[in-house]
This record gives C-alpha cells, structure tokens and sequence, in this order.
C-alpha cells in the first residue's frame, strides 16, 4: 500500500505502507490538499491524524 499527499497536482510526499509528516504550506481559495491511499487495500487500516490552521494573510 502506498500512501501520499498532494497539492492541487503536484505531490507533497510519498510513503510505503505509513509515514509521518510535518510541514507548513500556503494556500489560496480554490487549491485543494489530498490525502491519498493507493496500490492496495488489503484488511488494513489507514488512520490520519492533522491540523489546519488558518493565519491571516501577511500580504
């Protein structure tokens, strides 16, 4: 199984099986962040645990 994120169409990071990560992005309306799951779903489990935080702009 693999596992990932991705910005819009650009991946963020990739892992096989689990992973963690830690990171900060910027984002605008519109953009889209996904959590995704592929190349096998055999009896497991797949857990996410995340914060969003929204900061204001400094623009």
């Amino acid at each position: 199984m693999k596992v990932g994120i991705r910005k819009d169409s650009d991946w963020l990071w990739q892992g096989v099986n689990s992973g963690s990560f830690n990171f900060e992005i910027s984002m605008t309306s519109g953009e889209s962040v996904d959590f995704l799951v592929y190349g096998g779903y055999y009896s497991g489990n797949t857990p996410l645990e995340l914060t969003i935080i929204k900061t204001n702009s400094i623009y």
